[in-house]
């Protein structure tokens, strides 16, 4: 399997979806966020198998999924989660590279009755990992800024390499519930 940020960054079709899921099957399903249904899936380009996430957007939010895919589609960093793409057509669907050590909750509060298994220097890295992501969040470009407003141990995954990925916030809505006087997306 390659890396999935090798990707271009383009519009999925709903056929290509549901083939990448098998048709959204349970044997796919990771869980559910606020925003929707989560999935793990495969996309076969160019020769290529690439394992993805793929995010089905609950009916409340899909108004809004335009504007967040401009604004999340501009950001790469090496400490960012990568939007590949995403899907209109019958359904509002987000496509994300995947994460495959997942997130790090679960290696500080989950990992049933056992100390986490983290070195210190790992932790360092996904410290600093996370932080050089929200900077790029908060700075990193000149047309616009997010403020994250929900930085959590849910929020920050590990790669193949333990190294931090953060999540960036994806929607308007969801960091009025953190931070009611900023929406998220700050344009000069």
């Amino acid at each position: 399997m390659q890396s999935s940020n090798k990707l271009k960054y383009r519009r999925f079709s709903i056929g290509e979806i549901k083939l990448a899921t098998n048709g959204f099957s349970d044997q796919y399903f990771l869980g559910e966020d606020e925003l929707g249904k989560i999935y793990r899936g495969n996309i076969r380009e160019n020769d290529h198998d690439y394992v993805v996430i793929v995010k089905r957007v609950d009916n409340e939010y899909k108004i809004m999924l335009q504007n967040e895919i401009d604004s999340l589609s501009s950001f790469h960093h090496s400490n960012i989660i990568y939007l590949l793409g995403y899907c209109e057509v019958d359904e509002k669907i987000l496509l994300y590279d995947f994460m495959p050590n997942g997130s790090l909750y679960y290696y500080l509060f989950n990992n049933k009755n056992q100390r986490c298994n983290l070195t210190v220097e790992q932790r360092l890295e996904i410290c600093i990992g996370t932080a050089n992501g929200l900077n790029h969040l908060h700075f990193g470009t000149k047309s616009s800024i997010i403020v994250h407003g929900d930085v959590n141990s849910s929020n920050i995954f590990l790669d193949g390499n333990f190294a931090a990925k953060l999540l960036a916030p994806q929607f308007e809505c969801c960091l009025q519930y953190y931070i009611t006087t900023i929406k998220g997306l700050i344009d000069d």
